[in-house]
């Protein structure tokens, strides 16, 4: 929701949560659903019908959490942020 900055976030045990975020984390957003979400789509049509996720991994499928953690992970370290 970006008027009011809130994403609906599903956890374990598939419960949901409502999660505000920021004017930055927005830009962000609206540059991947924008660019990046939407060329992956398109490449991987045949795969991706439906899929709500706003995070995918390469194949235009729901991304993996254990591949999120590796990501800003690596992220961090290049940035020199303890882990």
């Amino acid at each position: 929701d970006f008027e009011n900055h809130t994403v609906k976030v599903t956890g374990k045990g598939n419960k949901q949560r409502v999660v505000p975020f920021g004017v930055p984390a927005a830009n962000a957003c609206k540059e991947w659903i924008e660019h990046g979400r939407s060329a992956l789509l398109e490449k991987h049509a045949a795969n991706s019908a439906g899929m709500q996720a706003l995070f995918l991994g390469a194949r235009a499928k729901r991304i993996d959490q254990r591949v999120v953690r590796s990501i800003v992970h690596a992220a961090a370290a290049a940035a020199n942020v303890p882990d």
